[in-house]
Protein backbone atom coordinates (compact mmCIF):
# COMPACT_ATOMS: atom_id res chain seq x y z
CA UNK A 1 0.00 0.00 0.00
CA UNK A 2 2.73 2.28 -0.03
CA UNK A 3 1.66 4.29 -3.90
CA UNK A 4 -1.78 4.25 -2.84
CA UNK A 5 -4.12 6.45 -4.77
CA UNK A 6 -7.35 8.08 -5.54
CA UNK A 7 -9.88 8.83 -8.61
CA UNK A 8 -12.95 9.26 -8.54
CA UNK A 9 -15.31 9.88 -11.73
CA UNK A 10 -18.60 10.85 -11.01
CA UNK A 11 -21.32 11.46 -13.72
CA UNK A 12 -23.88 13.95 -12.57
CA UNK A 13 -26.47 12.78 -15.13
CA UNK A 14 -26.60 11.72 -18.96
CA UNK A 15 -26.10 14.81 -21.09
CA UNK A 16 -25.12 17.09 -18.33
CA UNK A 17 -22.01 17.37 -16.31
CA UNK A 18 -19.20 15.11 -15.28
CA UNK A 19 -16.28 15.80 -12.58
CA UNK A 20 -13.24 13.10 -11.98
CA UNK A 21 -10.44 13.77 -9.75
CA UNK A 22 -7.79 11.74 -9.65
CA UNK A 23 -4.39 11.79 -6.52
CA UNK A 24 -1.84 8.86 -7.84
CA UNK A 25 0.02 8.51 -4.71
CA UNK A 26 -2.06 9.74 -1.66
CA UNK A 27 1.23 9.32 1.20
CA UNK A 28 3.00 11.65 -1.01
CA UNK A 29 0.17 14.10 -1.54
CA UNK A 30 -0.48 14.33 2.56
CA UNK A 31 3.09 14.79 3.77
CA UNK A 32 5.15 15.90 0.89
CA UNK A 33 3.06 17.55 -1.82
CA UNK A 34 2.27 15.36 -5.16
CA UNK A 35 0.02 15.58 -8.02
CA UNK A 36 -3.70 16.39 -7.65
CA UNK A 37 -5.85 16.74 -10.87
CA UNK A 38 -9.41 17.57 -11.86
CA UNK A 39 -11.48 17.68 -14.49
CA UNK A 40 -15.18 18.85 -15.59
CA UNK A 41 -17.22 18.93 -18.70
CA UNK A 42 -20.59 20.32 -19.70
CA UNK A 43 -22.80 18.99 -21.88
CA UNK A 44 -24.67 22.10 -23.10
CA UNK A 45 -27.84 21.37 -25.03
CA UNK A 46 -29.38 18.73 -27.79
CA UNK A 47 -29.59 21.35 -30.35
CA UNK A 48 -26.47 22.67 -29.51
CA UNK A 49 -24.72 19.24 -28.75
CA UNK A 50 -21.17 21.26 -27.94
CA UNK A 51 -19.24 20.02 -24.75
CA UNK A 52 -17.04 22.41 -22.89
CA UNK A 53 -14.33 20.93 -20.58
CA UNK A 54 -12.07 22.22 -17.92
CA UNK A 55 -9.01 20.40 -16.35
CA UNK A 56 -6.58 21.60 -13.39
CA UNK A 57 -3.53 20.04 -12.64
CA UNK A 58 -1.36 20.34 -10.01
CA UNK A 59 2.01 19.02 -8.71
CA UNK A 60 2.69 20.14 -5.62
CA UNK A 61 6.38 19.70 -4.93
CA UNK A 62 8.40 17.77 -8.05
CA UNK A 63 10.94 16.89 -5.54
CA UNK A 64 8.92 15.24 -3.25
CA UNK A 65 10.30 11.51 -3.96
CA UNK A 66 13.74 12.14 -4.09
CA UNK A 67 14.52 11.74 -0.18
CA UNK A 68 12.64 8.43 -0.15
CA UNK A 69 14.34 7.04 -3.29
CA UNK A 70 17.91 8.31 -3.26
CA UNK A 71 18.02 8.25 0.73
CA UNK A 72 19.35 12.06 0.88
CA UNK A 73 18.55 14.98 2.99
CA UNK A 74 16.47 17.22 0.24
CA UNK A 75 14.74 20.23 1.04
CA UNK A 76 14.09 22.18 -1.96
CA UNK A 77 10.70 22.19 -3.52
CA UNK A 78 9.52 23.01 -7.04
CA UNK A 79 6.14 23.39 -7.90
CA UNK A 80 4.24 23.34 -11.22
CA UNK A 81 0.26 24.04 -12.44
CA UNK A 82 -1.43 23.50 -15.68
CA UNK A 83 -5.43 24.30 -16.66
CA UNK A 84 -6.56 22.51 -19.52
CA UNK A 85 -9.96 24.14 -21.77
CA UNK A 86 -11.38 21.71 -24.33
CA UNK A 87 -14.18 21.72 -27.03
CA UNK A 88 -15.93 18.56 -28.18
CA UNK A 89 -18.80 19.04 -30.83
CA UNK A 90 -20.57 16.01 -32.84
CA UNK A 91 -20.31 16.92 -36.66
CA UNK A 92 -23.02 14.01 -38.12
CA UNK A 93 -23.80 10.99 -37.15
CA UNK A 94 -24.17 7.97 -39.98
CA UNK A 95 -25.46 4.79 -38.97
CA UNK A 96 -21.89 3.91 -36.72
CA UNK A 97 -20.00 6.42 -38.10
CA UNK A 98 -19.02 9.21 -35.78
CA UNK A 99 -17.10 12.59 -36.94
CA UNK A 100 -16.03 14.59 -33.81
CA UNK A 101 -14.18 18.10 -33.34
CA UNK A 102 -12.00 17.88 -30.75
CA UNK A 103 -10.69 21.31 -30.23
CA UNK A 104 -8.25 21.55 -27.11
CA UNK A 105 -5.67 24.14 -25.46
CA UNK A 106 -3.49 23.81 -22.67
CA UNK A 107 -1.52 26.34 -20.41
CA UNK A 108 1.51 25.66 -18.12
CA UNK A 109 2.53 28.19 -15.38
Amino acid sequence: MKNSGLHINYKFDNDFMNLELAIPNLSDFMYSGGIISARTSLYISHRFPLTVGFGLVADINQMSFVENQYNVDFNKKRSVYGAEVDFYYKLFKIKIISIPTIISKDYFI
